[in-house]
């Protein structure tokens, strides 16, 4: 009887072992921001309703890409924040519509980031924003100008497949080398799912050939009529994907949408974490979002998780989000080495430019005007191995924006700059 009882304790012990093994993601709690909708639009305007927010971080800024729409239209705008909360909108759309006949007549951002000293975006697009979605790309280096690839990268399958109506919502992860989709598929207009895809090159995609990689969920589920990707950042090893998802309750298109978390190892197998519950969920019967949260943009940002999401109540604006403290900073999402670094920035009339050198390099460090002219040449040489500063005295300079260039044997990366 005891050794029957050593044995069972054994394997409870074990298999609590096995589960907290396997279970061991820390749930983030999210708590919106009281005075939600952080930004809203302008009646009349190109960005009557805006949302589809995608947010990154650098030189001090929160840097924010958005759709705005009005009467039938939908563009992509440009906001920018020293704290998430007060954005200063950009007064024109950075992507306008298209031209009528295109196959990204309406181009809606999903994905954003930057890859050295390149803005890279993934959007989908379509002639008439009912069943015709692409994906395509556009990359630029001011925030404001946009070059658009000539056609889509990414397209629907073939009749028969899982995602042979269309395809949207892409979400791209650069991990160094490799860029990685995921991205939504629909069969028959009404059951989406999510799907994964490579690329060297961010161009050529190769779709997984066991697509879909997360599934329509059990019924009951809130995700058991669509589920769609959303933005995906890696943190300790674990990719975390903040996913919308859909149960049927209200029938109208888009409606109802609310936010979930699923985890991966591998960005194949998926985990839907919170007991499958949303992790945000919408708001209170009358209030700005009490119909549906879409399409959020989750970061790392001063050791916290923030997101930026669209919700709608009776028109679509953008609300924000604190999550947790974030314990291990080991992983941030899309990490690029920090080589060239000006402080303080904004600046008057002084300011130290650092720089790393991995290899022995030439080395040459300017300053650019906005029209893109050179107006100083800081550093030109060969330079060894090490780190180096540099003191850039600007006081000949009217005020206004610069761009630091650092060029060496590992490429070329640029630092937007602004004098007071």
């Amino acid at each position: 009887m005891k050794t029957n009882l050593h044995i069972n304790l054994f394997l409870s012990g074990l298999t609590l072992f096995i589960f907290l093994s396997v279970n061991s993601f820390s749930q983030i709690n999210w708590e919106k921001f009281e005075n939600n909708p952080v930004l809203e639009g302008e009646s009349g305007t190109w960005n009557q309703e805006v949302y589809h927010p995608n947010v990154i971080y650098e030189d001090g800024i929160l840097k924010m890409w958005f759709v705005g729409y009005y009467s039938g239209n939908y563009q992509v705008g440009y906001a920018e924040s020293t704290d998430g909360l007060d954005w200063e909108v950009f007064p024109v759309p950075v992507i306008p519509f298209g031209q009528p006949g295109e196959w990204d007549y309406f181009k809606i951002p999903c994905t954003v980031i930057r890859i050295n000293d390149t803005l890279k975006m993934w959007y989908h697009g379509s002639t008439n924003m009912v069943n015709n979605f692409s994906i395509g790309y556009a990359w630029s280096v001011d925030e404001h100008i946009w070059n658009i690839y000539p056609e889509p990268v990414l397209e629907k399958g073939e009749n028969g497949s899982w995602d042979e109506s269309f395809i949207y919502g892409p979400s791209v992860y650069f991990d160094g080398t490799q860029y990685h989709m995921w991205y939504s598929g629909s069969f028959n207009e009404w059951d989406d799912q999510i799907g994964y895809a490579i690329s060297s090159n961010g161009i050529k995609w190769d779709k997984y050939e066991y697509n879909p990689v997360i599934e329509l969920g059990e019924p009951g589920t809130f995700y058991d009529e669509w589920v769609q990707a959303g933005p995906v950042i890696k943190q300790n090893g674990i990719f975390q994907m903040w996913f919308g998802g859909y149960d049927g309750t209200n029938n109208s298109l888009w409606y109802y949408f609310r936010i979930g978390l699923a985890t991966s190892t591998n960005g194949i197998n998926w985990t839907i974490e919170n007991n499958l519950e949303p992790v945000l969920d919408v708001g209170e019967s009358g209030s700005w979002d009490d119909d549906a949260l879409h399409f959020p943009s989750v970061i790392i940002h001063d050791g916290r998780y923030k997101m930026w999401y669209g919700g709608n109540g009776n028109s679509w604006k953008i609300g924000y989000a604190l999550g947790d403290l974030v314990t291990n900073l080991s992983e941030q999402s899309n990490p690029i080495p920090e080589i060239l670094n000006v402080d303080p920035c904004p600046f008057t009339n002084r300011a130290t430019i650092s720089y790393r050198v991995k290899e022995k390099s030439q080395v040459t460090l300017e300053i650019y005007n906005y029209n893109g002219q050179l107006v100083s040449t800081l550093v030109n040489e060969v330079k060894k191995q090490g780190k180096y500063e540099v003191l850039f005295n600007s006081t000949v300079l009217h005020p206004g924006v610069y761009f630091c260039v650092l060029k060496t044997n590992e490429g070329k990366q640029t630092k937007k700059i602004i004098k007071l």
